[in-house]
C-alpha cells in the first residue's frame, strides 16, 4: 500500500502500556514505514509523514534507532502551550493571532506521562541530524520538553499533542473546542494535507483502491469514546 498512497499519518495510543510484542511488533512496523519514506525521498519522491500523539515517539524511536530516550513529566497529561520556534514549516499557515493563541493559551491536549526533553535530542546525533524543534512546552515543575518536531530537510512532521482531539471528542471538559483552538488544529492537518499533494502516487484503478479501504472490515464498539475499533488478525498486518 505505501506505493499507492501519498503520504503516511502515525497515530497511537498508550503505546508503552500495551503486551510488549504487541508493541514491538508496531514499532517494527513504523520502522518498515520510515525506512521506506527514507528511501522514497531520498530517490527525489516526496514522501511526508506525520506523528501524532504516541506517533511522536514511535517516529522519533525508530529514527533515534532506541526506545529509551523519553522521560517523565509532571501533569502531562493535560494540555499545555506551545512556544513555536521561527520560521517553522509546519505553522507556516498560522496567522500570527493564532501563534500567539497558542502561546498564550492551552489549546492541545497532551495525554501522554513521557516526553523528549532538550538534552536527550541534542545528545543524539541520529535524531537531531534529521529533526529541527518546531515548538516546546514546558510541564508543572518549569521542565522543557518538546511538543513539535519537523525534518530539516525532509517532509517529516511530528506532534506530542492530540490536534483531533479538539474536533472530534466532545465528552472531555479540557478539550478546547473555541472558534481559535479548532482552526488551529484544522491548519495543522491542512498543512499536511498539502504536503501530501506534492506526492504522485495513486492507484491503478477503483477497484485496487477498494481492496486496501478500511470500510472493508467490521468495526466493533467499545465505549462512547473510541465508538468504532477494528481489530486486526496477525495475517491482516501483509497489506504494508
Amino acid at each position: 500500500i505505501l506505493s499507492h498512497i501519498n503520504g503516511v499519518a502515525i497515530f497511537g495510543r498508550q503505546f508503552k502500556t500495551i503486551e510488549q510484542a504487541v508493541a514491538l511488533a508496531y514499532w517494527a512496523r513504523v520502522k518498515q514505514i520510515i525506512a521506506y519514506a527514507n528511501t522514497q525521498n531520498q530517490n527525489g519522491v516526496y514522501y511526508p509523514v506525520f506523528g501524532i500523539g504516541d506517533g511522536f515517539e514511535l517516529i522519533a524511536s525508530a529514527l533515534a534507532n532506541q526506545t529509551n530516550i523519553f522521560k517523565n513529566f509532571t501533569n502531562n497529561l493535560s494540555n499545555h502551550v506551545l512556544q513555536v520556534q521561527k520560521n517553522t514549516r509546519m505553522f507556516s499557515l498560522f496567522p500570527t493571532y493564532l501563534l500567539n493563541h497558542l502561546e498564550s493559551t492551552p489549546v492541545f491536549n497532551f495525554n501522554n506521562p513521557y516526553g523528549l526533553d532538550l538534552t536527550s535530542f541534542q545528545k543524539n546525533s541520529a535524531l537531531s541530524g534529521i529533526l529541527n524543534i518546531a515548538a516546546y512546552s514546558v510541564d508543572d515543575k518549569n521542565n522543557k520538553f518538546i511538543s513539535a518536531m519537523e525534518g530539516i530537510s525532509l517532509p517529516y512532521y511530528l506532534v506530542q499533542f492530540r490536534p483531533q482531539n479538539n474536533l472530534f471528542e466532545w465528552n472531555h471538559a479540557n478539550y478546547n473546542h473555541d472558534f481559535n483552538s479548532e482552526l488551529s488544529s484544522s491548519l495543522l492537518v491542512d498543512f499536511f494535507v498539502n504536503e501530501t499533494r506534492r506526492n504522485m502516487n495513486n492507484f491503478t484503478s477503483l477497484n485496487t483502491e477498494d481492496t486496501y479501504l478500511i470500510y472493508r472490515y467490521n468495526f466493533t464498539f467499545i465505549n462512547v469514546t473510541y465508538p468504532r475499533v477494528y481489530f486486526f488478525s496477525n495475517t491482516a498486518w501483509g497489506f504494508i
